[in-house]
């Protein structure tokens, strides 16, 4: 076995769609001749059985405090220092705990090479500091995109650090992995780096094992589940979807007793608020979130059709979400027009997409709802998402780029 350092920060048990992938190098790698040591964070405690999982304190608990504490100061600092342009870190808390054990944990697991996984941006910071002190060669996945459709806002000053840093990324980086082809494009355009390789999400076959068993009952209404929040990393406005479904009752198209939308996951208050300003609350219920096996169990068991939300104008688009839907057996009504994974919802086959505005929403669940859909599954497209093969891709693009 050849030992890797994978920083992630986000990882098991937090409960988030960004704990998917460096999850699946967690498990899969070592049949591929490679041996993961993930350096994460505490907040959310340690997971059952786990090992070669170094957690160091960090700021992402600081909202746990019942007191005015230092953990809220330094969030406080963190954040006018971010908001001056003078700094680009989340967690500066989080990276110093790591400098300060990353030696020890190098020379006891004779690490190899360094694969550093964003968001957040500390981790590629990580991936450099670390790569530098110890001559370690550096992989360095950007899971989105840091300037191009980057997670968050920048003004000038920091938009000018932040490329600095992408350009130090991609400079000592022996090779980039981005999770889509549209990302993968802009970093080829822009640096003219030969180096860069696309890896897809996927889905893990062991979160849907047994489902098959499970037999659809005849339902007497149309239920559609949205599994998980809308998007937490990315604004989204769920505006012209509620305003659809409004005019479909409005046109006596669905009514409480032949349509329900679940909304599975943590929403925000606003999202609740809007839904009962526009009078959806009877057709829309929202449920608390649970674990992904639960909540697979119960789509596949209670609703018909599935419902993907992407972002408008946002190209590099590809929730996890997206892929773990593939294998629920259930037509998609894809809100994404424009999005990558309009690509992946037609190439598979699965359902069908719209894009953003009231009227192409509007439309595309009348289609579900009077049955006129199209939904041919190709699986040896769906096959291609397997989690098992994704980290077999990776484990490849490591071996040839770190280990030669």
């Amino acid at each position: 076995m050849v030992n890797i350092l994978i920083i992630a920060y986000h990882f098991p048990p937090e409960m988030s769609g960004g704990v998917n992938r460096p999850y699946s190098f967690y498990k899969y790698f070592y049949e591929y001749g490679l041996q993961p040591i993930i350096i994460t964070h505490d907040a959310f405690g340690y997971s059952d059985n786990e090992s070669n999982v170094i957690r160091c304190n960090s700021l992402r608990d600081w909202r746990n405090a019942k007191i005015f504490n230092k953990k809220i100061f330094l969030k406080i600092i963190c954040k006018m220092l971010n908001s001056t342009g003078l700094l680009v870190q989340n967690d500066f808390v989080w990276q110093h705990n790591v400098k300060k054990i990353i030696s020890n944990i190098i020379l006891k697991n004779r690490i190899k090479g360094i694969y550093a996984t964003f968001p957040p941006i500390d981790t590629l910071m990580l991936g450099i500091f670390i790569s530098r002190k110890y001559h370690l060669p550096l992989l360095s996945e950007f899971r989105d995109g840091l300037v191009f459709e980057s997670l968050q806002k920048y003004h000038v000053i920091q938009k000018a650090r932040v490329l600095k840093i992408e350009r130090i990324v991609l400079e000592h980086s022996k090779a980039i992995v981005t999770i889509g082809k549209k990302l993968s494009q802009y970093f080829i355009h822009n640096y003219h780096n030969k180096n860069i390789f696309t890896v897809y999400n996927g889905y893990d076959k062991i979160d849907f094992e047994g489902l098959q068993k499970n037999k659809l009952p005849r339902l007497n209404k149309v239920k559609i589940a949205h599994f998980g929040a809308f998007n937490r990393s990315r604004k989204t406005d769920i505006t012209p979807l509620l305003m659809a479904l409004d005019r479909l009752k409005a046109d006596a198209a669905i009514n409480r007793r032949s349509f329900e939308l679940s909304l599975i996951g943590t929403y925000t208050k606003d999202e609740h608020k809007m839904v009962a300003k526009i009078g959806l609350n009877d057709i829309i219920y929202f449920y608390p979130q649970m674990k992904k096996q639960d909540g697979f169990r119960r789509i596949s068991s209670d609703y018909n059709f599935l419902l993907f939300y992407g972002v408008k104008d946002q190209k590099t688009i590809i929730s996890s979400k997206l892929l773990e839907y593939l294998m629920l057996n259930k037509p998609i009504l894809g809100i994404c027009k424009g999005n990558e994974a309009e690509e992946i919802i037609t190439k598979t086959g699965t359902g069908e997409v719209c894009d953003f505005s009231v009227d192409s929403i509007y439309d595309l669940f009348k289609k579900f709802i009077e049955g006129k859909y199209k939904y041919n599954p190709r699986k040896e497209e769906i096959t291609k998402f397997d989690q098992k093969i994704l980290v077999g891709q990776t484990a490849d693009i490591i071996k040839h780029n770190l280990l030669d």
